[in-house]
């Protein structure tokens, strides 16, 4: 089944810093006093420690990348400290692991034997269980990171812009006063919407990438992927009742990107109607939907984790989840690993 593919897990457990305690990190190896250096200094040193002699990995994921583009005073540090504790791990993005298991899950749906491959290769750009002194080594000296300015500023407005549609859709399904439960199956179809319509992305494009011409062709590429990414799915379900039928399956009803981030986003709406979404939350929702399902470790923020808790998701996929409430315990549980 689905699910239990999903699961398959690495010999080494799987930690995952979420991006403030990567920042808290980056601070402390930059001298900042007004955190608890000391703290997330040994929290650096035992991650690092604890990847070297292979007891768990610390991947890093393209969120990293995109959220501390957004600090250009943190930016390259943040990319440099994610090197340094990753040591190359990472998360492939969220688009192509949510595909590749719509695509495993639409497969299993039409009787299709799924060509073999290695349980990572959705997940992750490397085996985790690769060796750490069969890694090539760190190299010294300095890191150079480009920067390309138009496109981050872009992508904080249309983070800010799409935290007030949030908001706007959260009253919107206020009113409707759908039940939980039917609230995550709404929010599937939303999502599936959402993640393969290219004309939806090309409207986009035509209302506010239109001024730039190198973010007009970025944004073209994307939909034009979009469009690739459905038809490969799109021929896989037209052989046994097409999208109709495949949306009602238990196989797509498995599907851990779909399921979690709809989930969450159920549990925000009919739980928090009146709790004004953050920029980062949309992506926070992504952020738990990719990496959950492939973690043992998941270190993030307050109101994430209690959503993830209350809905069991970590229960779901057998996640322990830290708050910054919990450093401590934090810090002790990865020094026992």
């Amino acid at each position: 089944m689905q699910s239990q593919q999903i699961q398959k897990r690495s010999s080494k457990p799987v930690v995952y810093l979420d991006q403030n305690w990567l920042s808290e990190i980056t601070k402390a190896h930059l001298g900042n006093t007004n955190i608890d250096r000391a703290y997330f200094l040994k929290l650096s040193s035992v991650i690092q420690q604890g990847v070297a002699n292979d007891r768990f990995v610390n991947p890093m994921s393209g969120f990293h990348e995109s959220e501390g583009s957004l600090s250009s005073k943190l930016d390259s540090s943040i990319q440099s400290v994610n090197n340094t504790l990753s040591r190359g791990l990472t998360f492939n993005s969220y688009n192509h692991i949510s595909h590749e298991q719509l695509k495993a899950a639409a497969s299993e749906f039409v009787g299709l034997d799924i060509l073999p491959e290695s349980w990572w290769e959705t997940p992750f750009n490397r085996d985790p269980d690769t060796p750490d002194d069969a890694l090539p080594p760190a190299k010294p000296g300095l890191e150079v990171y480009f920067r390309m300015n138009e496109l981050i500023e872009d992508q904080r407005r249309v983070r800010n812009m799409g935290a007030s549609q949030y908001q706007d859709y959260k009253k919107t399904r206020k009113t409707v006063s759908e039940s939980y439960e039917h609230e995550i199956e709404f929010g599937k179809s939303k999502l599936i919407l959402e993640s393969y319509n290219y004309l939806l992305l090309r409207k986009i494009i035509e209302e506010y990438g239109g001024s730039d011409p190198g973010l007009r062709s970025f944004y073209e590429i994307e939909a034009l992927q979009k469009l690739l990414a459905w038809w490969e799915i799109y021929e896989i379900i037209t052989q046994n009742g097409g999208p109709q039928s495949f949306w009602i399956s238990p196989q797509f009803s498995h599907v851990p990107f779909y399921t979690i981030r709809a989930t969450l986003m159920a549990a925000d709406i009919t739980r928090y109607p009146e709790r004004k979404p953050e920029p980062s939350l949309q992506d926070d929702f992504s952020i738990v939907a990719t990496i959950l399902p492939y973690s043992d470790v998941f270190a993030t923020e307050k109101y994430i984790a209690q959503l993830i808790k209350q809905t069991k998701m970590d229960k779901e996929y057998s996640c322990r989840v830290f708050t910054m409430r919990e450093k401590y315990e934090f810090l002790t549980y990865l020094e026992e690993l």
